[in-house]
C-alpha cells in the first residue's frame, strides 16, 4: 500500500517553474472550471473545459494583484499538509520558502498601510 501511494505522488512529475504559479482554482460543474494563474508577475483568469482552455481576462489593476497575492498567501499558509508532502518531508531537506512568503506578506502589507496614509494627506 504505502509503495502505491509513493509511485503515485512520486511518479509522473512536471519539474516546477518559478515563473509559473497557479494562485487558484474553482470548479464550476464537470469538468469545467476557472483558474486563476500568475505568469512572470502577472494574472490571468482562464477557463478549462474538456479539452480546451481560455484567456477569459487579464488582471492589471495593481491593487487586485496585490490582493490576490495576499490572499493566496494566507491560505497556502493555513492549508493542510496532503498525505504525499508528509511523506516527501521524510525524504528531502526542508527549503525555508515559508520565510520568504510571510516577509513578501508582511511587505505587501505595509506597503498597502503607507499607500493608504499616503493617499488620507
Amino acid at each position: 500500500m504505502v509503495f502505491f501511494f509513493l509511485k503515485r505522488g512520486f511518479g509522473k512529475r512536471i519539474v516546477e517553474n518559478a515563473q509559473i504559479k497557479i494562485l487558484g482554482s474553482k470548479i464550476i460543474s464537470g469538468s469545467k472550471a476557472v483558474h486563476l494563474i500568475e505568469v512572470g508577475g502577472l494574472i490571468y483568469l482562464i477557463g478549462s473545459a474538456n479539452e480546451s482552455i481560455n484567456l477569459i481576462a487579464e488582471i492589471t489593476d495593481k491593487e487586485a494583484r496585490d490582493i490576490i497575492k495576499l490572499e493566496t498567501a494566507q491560505i497556502n499558509e493555513h492549508r493542510p499538509k496532503r498525505f504525499v508532502e508528509i511523506l516527501s518531508s521524510f525524504f528531502r531537506p526542508k527549503v525555508a520558502k515559508q520565510l520568504e512568503i510571510n516577509e513578501s506578506v508582511d511587505f505587501i502589507k505595509a506597503q498597502r498601510e503607507r499607500l493608504n496614509k499616503l493617499n488620507k494627506e
